[in-house]
């Protein structure tokens, strides 16, 4: 049977009723508080019974103070005194228990006890809180606008996706915390002038820790799911140096607070050494970044699509690379007579999220093909094709693509006209039609965006297809 257990905590600062009525269920199922961390509570075994348990604020204490200032240490005598006993601290928190029947209150005036809370919030949480605030809401005013902007780009990222996530959740959190502080407040001090009386305080606990669960089964997640590529292994390194970093902060902190050194020493110390190590675990993290690329630990795993290895060469004194993978439709699709193995340079990339998957597909010439023979120019196509889980999400996309040019930078030059769409096998057709200067005709151009159901795919090829061919990119592409 083990003798302590840990839990995390996450109890809302001021709420002294839903922390006293959680201690007491504690101690009726054996547990008694023991220690408070930076990181959890910590509960050791005892005789399950009735307990009484007392939650008061000291504002003019701080997690910085190497010992209990002298007035507080008054007031933990006091309050031993009166039959309650010191059990554990965190900054200004103060909890004491008692095992009377029906013990004194510690508190008795109501207004003063708000008072109390206020100043130990202001002290305590508030500036972190505001800071906070504005970081998440200008990183999330950000990613909205990449959204806005382009939004295929950001929706088939599902590190965007995270990113978007924790903001939303840290702005949740934040608003639950202070919106239920400052209504609490604005009432207990009503109830307080009305009849002297305090208001049992409120929590969010339920709320924060599912938003917390919430994000690491997220988290979690996404390095599974972005292990084969480098965004999930660069996530774990560069989480694993913030933990590093974390650790090391607190640690210096605690040491300092061991050798008896002041809290504002103590505090500026731990700012200064917070920056020093940001910056020099910056470092150690591009160092260990170079090394682990440069050992392969980041290749890409998924060779799905991969026909033969990559085949570097060289053209007018620089490095080419012909990519040999495997496409739904290749540029040499278009001739009517054979194409030699060695003209073309075929990618096929993928990008998957749990919205959107995405291929970006092409055939390129490559450039030291040489062209003497047949006497055919060959030329290069490119695709997008983009599978939604949404067809919300997929309208949202295609409204951003059908009004891409009509920014005042394009000057009305180029725009999208429907076209039939039974020929293409497809919902719906858009070709591009557009001119070299401002106010001219505009022609049509060889760019195609095509729907059916949830797929769109953008397509762009090197001259107007015939009946044959869209025949033949309808198969291919739509089927």
């Amino acid at each position: 049977m083990k003798k302590y257990k840990r839990v995390i905590s996450q109890f809302t600062f001021h709420d002294r009723t839903g922390i006293q009525r959680y201690l007491e269920n504690m101690a009726l199922k054996g547990w008694m508080l023991d220690k408070i961390t930076k990181w959890s509570w910590r509960f050791r075994r005892i005789e399950p019974k009735r307990i009484h348990f007392a939650v008061s604020y000291f504002a003019k204490t701080s997690s910085f103070e190497p010992e209990a200032p002298e007035e507080l240490l008054r007031f933990r005598e006091f309050c031993q005194y009166s039959g309650w006993t010191y059990c554990a601290e965190a900054a200004q928190m103060q909890i004491f228990y008692n095992e009377a029947e029906n013990p004194i209150p510690i508190e008795t005036d109501a207004m003063l006890e708000i008072e109390s809370i206020h100043k130990s919030i202001k002290k305590q949480l508030l500036p972190s809180y505001f800071i906070l605030l504005a970081v998440a809401v200008m990183n999330g005013w950000m990613r909205i606008a990449e959204a806005v902007e382009n939004p295929k780009i950001f929706f088939r990222s599902n590190l965007n996706l995270f990113t978007f996530l924790s903001m939303v959740c840290i702005l949740l959190m934040i608003a639950a915390e202070l919106g239920s502080y400052f209504i609490w407040r604005t009432r207990a001090l009503k109830r307080a002038e009305l009849d002297g009386s305090f208001l049992p305080t409120r929590g969010n606990r339920g709320f924060v820790l599912a938003l917390l669960y919430i994000l690491v089964a997220v988290f979690v997640l996404l390095i599974v799911s972005e292990w084969n590529g480098t965004i999930g292994k660069v996530l774990l390194i560069v989480m694993g140096y913030y933990f590093a970093l974390l650790l090391i902060v607190q640690g210096a902190s605690d040491i300092m607070k061991r050798k008896k050194v002041g809290a504002g020493t103590n505090l500026t110390v731990t700012i200064i050494l917070s920056f020093v190590l940001a910056f020099a675990l910056i470092a150690v993290l591009s160092w260990t970044a170079a090394r682990l690329d440069s050992s392969g630990f980041f290749e890409e795993k998924d060779e799905e699509y991969v026909l033969a290895p990559d085949e570097e060469y060289i053209f007018d004194g620089r490095a080419y690379t012909a990519q040999h993978h495997a496409l739904p439709l290749y540029a040499a699709d278009f001739y009517d007579h054979e194409v030699p193995e060695d003209v073309y340079s075929n990618y096929h990339y993928v990008d998957r999220s749990i919205l959107i998957t995405h291929h970006d597909c092409g055939s390129r010439v490559r450039y030291d093909y040489d062209d003497t023979w047949p006497a055919v120019d060959y030329q290069l196509i490119s695709y997008f094709i983009d599978d939604f889980n949404s067809p919300l999400l997929r309208d949202f996309v295609l409204k951003s693509l059908l009004s891409r040019y009509e920014h005042q930078r394009y000057d009305g030059r180029y725009e999208f006209r429907t076209e039939d769409p039974e020929l293409w096998n497809a919902d719906a057709v858009w070709q591009m039609y557009g001119t070299e200067y401002i106010g001219g005709k505009k022609n049509p151009m060889d760019s195609f965006i095509l729907v059916r159901g949830n797929r769109i795919v953008q397509l762009h090829l090197f001259e107007a297809p015939t009946q044959e061919q869209i025949a033949m990119i309808a198969e291919k592409l739509m089927s």
